[in-house]
């Protein structure tokens, strides 16, 4: 009988982290940015109600809404002006990376981040699994310190699995920057 038991326990607890691992798996959120039909009161979980601006990405990280093994998805075409966009929080190894991308959501050539304030065009803080890919942030020949920032002033933990793959990076004017 107590073996019984145990097997049923097993069985049961086996079952339960299968259950939380889908879970996790179906939390996962895809979010899409167009400069174009874009409008930040959409709800940005679908190509044709993506939100307009990065500034909404930006708030949307801060508040924790856009998570671990999100997918933000920059419209192919499309133009946006951001002022540092900064990752103070990022994704874990059990749950995946944030993902912002500029390849699969539209046609025509990458999506460009302007930058027109700040001092980088994106700033990892702090924050792990992060992964930028295939876009273009354009410093408008503002001098600023670089297109992507990895740690620097005030960490209050540890970066690492950061991946940036085939970003283009243009016109940083008098920058001293890294990347």
């Amino acid at each position: 009988m107590k073996k019984e038991l145990k097997y049923i326990l097993e069985v049961a607890l086996l079952f339960l982290i299968i259950l939380i691992s889908l879970n996790t798996f179906v939390s996962a959120t895809d979010y899409y940015i167009s400069s174009g039909i874009g409008s930040d009161s959409f709800s940005g979980t679908t190509p044709s109600t993506p939100w307009k601006t990065i500034s909404k990405v930006q708030t949307s990280l801060n508040s924790k809404l856009i998570k671990a093994g999100d997918t933000v998805h920059l419209q192919k075409e499309s133009t946006f002006s951001i002022t540092e966009l900064k990752f103070i929080d990022g994704g874990s190894l059990s749950d995946g990376y944030i993902t912002i991308r500029g390849d699969d959501y539209g046609s025509g050539t990458k999506p460009v981040l302007n930058v027109v304030g700040g001092l980088n065009g994106i700033y990892i803080q702090k924050g792990s699994y992060i992964n930028l890919h295939n876009f273009i942030i354009d410093g408008n020949n503002r001098g600023i310190y670089s297109g992507v920032m990895v740690g620097g002033g005030e960490i209050l933990g540890s970066i690492s699995n950061i991946k940036i793959t085939n970003l283009t990076i243009r016109n940083m004017g008098n920058s001293a920057g890294s990347y």
